[in-house]
């Protein structure tokens, strides 16, 4: 994988989802077997309790990869202050004391600066956030890999994994981890399924995965965005997508940023030198 955005034993699962076939989507995962999972957490300005609102993934010890409209806000990026991360986290509540979760503070946010959010319609809806410290790496907690370079992509109807906490079909916070199977449609096939019934046509940095089992979400992966799409390639996971949004009419489909694009891969390269870099001389 990357040598330049990541670990050697980035992507290590605790379990073979080759042997899952069989496993209803939707199902729990066992610690470790998503270990690059990431709870973001923002402040209450009322409570001043911390809330869980999106998902991310840890991509080096120190780099957390995320959606870009998960940290701007009307127009400007949340205060570092006001994000936590946590990580190796099952329960998605802030306070739930878990052996195996560290809560970590943030000290940049990096969003592209052509990101203008809905104006847009959210091209470019990515972002990074750069760690106070390196997490601790443990079973539990440790990175997925990245494919920045130009030597893969993803064919259309390839299987690949996202996990996050969504919501309950009567609209509760659900309290474990969820993973579900996905299958990856690029833009021209993404936008022939969609154009029919949907009126915002997605940016042309946004591809489809399609739940495998024809599940309905519902509101399932409700606050899942900036959560990872990851295939599994030579025995280990890789990001090749960050969740964007559910479709309104279609309930069996996610649309994400396509990290297979050229102009994000190298965003994405460029960022992780110079954040490693400010770490190095720090």
């Amino acid at each position: 994988m990357s040598a330049e955005c990541g670990v050697a034993d980035c992507g290590v699962s605790g379990r073979n989802f080759e042997d899952l076939q069989s496993i209803p989507n939707g199902e729990q995962p066992r610690l470790g077997d998503f270990p690059w999972a990431v709870a973001l957490y923002k402040k209450n300005a009322e409570t001043g309790l911390w809330e869980h609102y999106c998902g991310g993934t840890l991509i080096t010890p120190h780099i957390v990869l995320t959606a870009a409209l998960c940290v701007v806000l009307k127009g400007s990026k949340r205060n570092t202050e006001d994000i936590q991360v946590g990580l190796g986290k099952v329960y998605y509540d802030y306070y739930h004391i878990e052996s195996t979760a560290a809560l970590l503070t943030v000290r940049e946010v990096v969003v592209p600066d052509q990101y203008i959010g809905a104006q847009n319609k959210f091209k470019t809806d990515i972002a990074l956030l750069d760690l106070d410290v390196d997490a601790q790496l443990s079973t539990a907690i440790r990175p997925a890999c990245l494919d920045l370079s130009d030597n893969f992509h993803l064919r259309d109807n390839f299987t690949g994994f996202i996990v996050g906490w969504g919501m309950t079909e009567n609209g509760k916070r659900k309290e474990y981890l969820q993973w579900a199977r996905q299958r990856y449609l690029s833009y021209t096939p993404c936008l022939e399924k969609l154009k029919k019934e949907f009126s915002h046509i997605p940016t042309s940095d946004k591809s489809c995965i399609i739940d495998t089992q024809g599940t309905s979400y519902s509101d399932q992966w409700r606050g899942s965005a900036g959560s990872a799409f990851t295939t599994v390639r030579d025995g280990v996971h890789t990001v090749y997508g960050i969740i964007f949004s559910a479709v309104p009419f279609d309930f069996q489909t996610l649309l994400i940023t396509d990290l297979t694009q050229e102009v994000h891969r190298t965003w994405i390269r460029d960022q992780c030198h110079r954040l490693t870099r400010n770490l190095t001389v720090g």
